[in-house]
């Protein structure tokens, strides 16, 4: 049953990086709730607050919250990288 769970949660995963990539906030978002809470990926807050990042500037007021909470709870040097790779989606799949 976990395996099937898993596999499932992976698929979703999926879907939605290829959404995100594609430009839609939500997708966005949700992918970074999924690296958040490590659904269908391994748990990565750095990760997670890059693409909260990225789908910041299209989000709601959630999004905003996300980033803040994030920014409470990882170091300096976390929130350096997670910007880093927030630029990097943004080259990747900001401007189409």
């Amino acid at each position: 049953m976990a395996n099937r769970q898993e596999d499932e949660a992976a698929r979703r995963f999926d879907a939605t990086q290829k959404e995100a990539e594609q430009g839609h906030a939500d997708a966005q978002y949700n992918l970074g709730e999924m690296y958040r809470k490590g659904e269908g990926v391994s748990k990565n807050e750095v990760e997670a607050y890059a693409w909260f990042l990225f789908a910041k500037p299209n989000g709601d007021e959630v999004t905003s919250k996300m980033v803040s909470t994030l920014e409470k709870r990882l170091t300096a040097e976390q929130i350096e990288k997670g910007q880093a790779r927030a630029a990097e989606l943004h080259r990747l799949y900001g401007a189409k």
